[in-house]
C-alpha cells in the first residue's frame, strides 16, 4: 500500500467517524431522518445516496 493510499483511506475513515457522530448527535436531539439526510448533504458535500448509506450504517452499530 501506498502513502497516498493510506492517507485516502484514513480520509475516509476520519469522515465517516464525523458523519456518525452528526447523525448520533441529531437522533439524540430527536431530528427526523429527513432532516438528518439534508444536513449530512449540506455538511459533507455528499449525495442523497451517500448519506441514505451512512445514515443505514449508523442505524446498525
Amino acid at each position: 500500500m501506498t502513502l497516498l493510499m493510506r492517507d485516502r483511506e484514513n480520509i475516509e475513515k476520519g469522515m465517516e467517524i464525523g458523519v456518525i457522530g452528526l447523525i448520533f448527535t441529531l437522533k439524540e436531539l430527536n431530528m427526523s431522518n429527513d432532516f438528518i439526510l439534508k444536513k449530512l448533504q449540506e455538511r459533507f458535500n455528499i449525495n442523497i445516496d451517500e448519506a441514505y448509506n451512512y445514515l443505514k450504517k449508523a442505524e446498525n452499530i
